[in-house]
């Protein structure tokens, strides 16, 4: 997770880009000065550092570890790197539209300095040899196991975009749109261990007596998991972690850790690790992040642009929400290995041997070691602190559940009374006018231009068959007779099925009713329209 504010920052910046927020239209190529700064800012930290300007160093080591969102927002806002893409690959590249996979190509330059920011960080702060490479090696592991959930994400939709019907049902019906990202929700929560596993370089944890102490543990917890593993760091952090869901989850423990804690010390870890998931921490953030995000969207503006500002805003307030959240499940798992050992000494002590080693820093997720030493001392002193933080946790947990109620009842109900219009229009949109045709009869109210054009397709079907050919000569047609109204819904069909003249014609059209029909945009319609489009009236 140590990766992820930076990972949502590129994202956020890349979205500014694709909405056309820029800076300058300077040549793509001078980002690649951008590239040379990791280095040139661990160099100049070293220099700084020998020449006792501490102040100084601390400051370029803090702009080392934010040059990789720094750099990249520098390319996408200020050059026309995304210009250049859409002219390159033929994409929209625009926030509303479908993902597609030269996004990825799009987020490589935050990659590629993101991953030489590690390198030049592991130069700036281990000496050359075995603890640099393992370093090194750690660091890029973790990354690249943060990032691997975007690119896994930006890879299914490019091959769900590559099949139409597929891609149409996601895009255009929202109660598949829904369904869809709650499996690919479940799915990477699935695959999450088996990510978490090989990329992190984990062996399972085999017999001796750390194994019967955290079997002990997992005994009195009546705690269940399909693996406790080895995390292999080189020795250089001492942590621990448990991901996935259910009987899937697997529990890791840092070599570090493993050689630093005594028994008591491991179980007392081991329980806080247990709590985690006795707490139901993972549902509880799920819940949260649904709602939040589903009150997002009720909430924002209509309008494209707003909207995405907002939404990128409420991701900034989400951020800062889930790290708020965080830090005091940290300190309920704590809570949990408290009362299932009762041995405050030994998790104090093991708190105060990670603290050492991460020189009692608190961070997004986590507060430093001192203050959660200070809670269970609180705790053990005063026994109702304990009990009034469990409550005040399980009221947010519900406080979660209930935002989630709130707002997917009343979208799962919209989306039900408008599936069979979206159904309708997806099949319009492929030309199964036959389908389209059959859904169509129960439309009303605001679903009868839909009804309408479905009705104009079975014209054509009845005249022995509705291919693009036939729907531009049935328009042609009726164009030239002056029958606006049929011409509009013949345009509207071969628009949905993608044709740009007929989205043109549309768009004057409404400029021609609104009394704009001689303005400059409706002249640079004519001008684009084939002539045998082109309105006068």
């Amino acid at each position: 997770m140590g990766f992820l504010p930076q990972i949502l920052i590129a994202v956020a910046l890349l979205t500014a880009a694709q909405l056309g927020l820029v800076l300058g239209r300077v040549p793509a190529l001078w980002g690649l000065a951008a590239v040379v700064v990791p280095h040139l800012l661990g160099h100049l930290n070293r220099r700084s550092m020998l020449a006792g300007r501490f102040r100084r160093a601390a400051l370029l080591a803090r702009l080392l570890g934010l040059w990789s969102v720094v750099g990249f927002g520098a390319l996408v806002l200020a050059t026309d790197w995304v210009p250049l893409l859409r002219q390159w690959s033929g994409a929209r590249l625009g926030p509303e539209s479908w993902p597609e996979a030269v996004l990825i190509l799009a987020f490589a330059p935050f990659a590629l300095l993101q991953v030489l920011c590690i390198d030049a960080e592991t130069r700036m702060n281990t000496r050359p040899g075995a603890d640099r490479a393992a370093a090194r090696g750690l660091a890029l592991r973790m990354f690249l196991s943060t990032l691997a959930p975007l690119v896994v994400y930006l890879g299914v939709l490019s091959l769900v975009g590559s099949v139409p019907i597929a891609r149409a049902l996601v895009e255009e019906v929202d109660l598949y749109h829904a369904l869809f990202l709650v499996l690919l929700l479940v799915g990477m929560s699935l695959g999450a261990p088996y990510l978490i596993a090989n990329a992190w370089r984990t062996d399972p944890l085999g017999p001796g007596p750390a194994k019967d102490v955290l079997d002990s543990v997992a005994a009195r917890a009546r705690f269940v998991c399909r693996d406790v593993r080895v995390w292999h760091t080189g020795n250089l952090v001492a942590n621990a972690a448990i991901v996935g869901l259910g009987r899937r989850r697997l529990v890791l423990l840092s070599d570090a850790l493993l050689h630093s804690l005594g028994p008591r010390e491991l179980a007392s870890v081991y329980g806080h690790e247990i709590g985690h998931a006795k707490c139901r921490h993972v549902n509880i953030f799920l819940a949260w992040s649904l709602g939040f995000f589903l009150a997002a969207d009720l909430l924002a503006p209509a309008d494209d642009l707003w909207g995405s500002v907002f939404l990128a805003g409420a991701l900034g307030l989400w951020v800062l929400g889930f790290g708020w959240l965080s830090r005091r499940s940290e300190l309920e798992a704590d809570l949990y290995s408290l009362n299932l050992l009762q041995d405050p000494e030994a998790l104090s002590s093991a708190l105060g041997r990670v603290g050492e080693r991460m020189h009692d820093k608190g961070g997004w997720r986590h507060f430093s070691a001192s203050v959660r030493i200070g809670f269970i001392a609180r705790v053990v002193a005063e026994p109702g602190v304990g009990v009034r933080f469990k409550r005040r946790m399980r009221t947010i947990a519900w406080f979660g559940v209930g935002l989630l109620l709130v707002t997917a009842v009343p979208q799962l109900r919209q989306m039900a009374e408008v599936y069979a219009p979206q159904r309708t229009r997806v099949d319009l949109v492929l030309g199964r006018y036959p389908e389209a045709i059959r859904r169509a009869r129960d439309l009303d109210g605001e679903w009868v231009e839909l009804r309408s054009l479905a009705e104009l397709a079975s014209e054509l079907i009845q005249q022995g068959g509705a291919d693009d050919g036939q729907l531009e000569r049935a328009f042609r047609g009726d164009l030239g007779r002056g029958e606006w109204a049929r011409a509009r819904g013949w345009a509207a069909l071969l628009a949905l099925r993608g044709s740009a003249p007929a989205a043109d014609f549309l768009r004057l059209m409404e400029l021609v009713d609104g009394g704009a029909g001689e303005g400059p945009e409706a002249q640079s319609l004519r001008a684009q329209l084939p002539p045998s489009w082109r309105v006068l009236r």
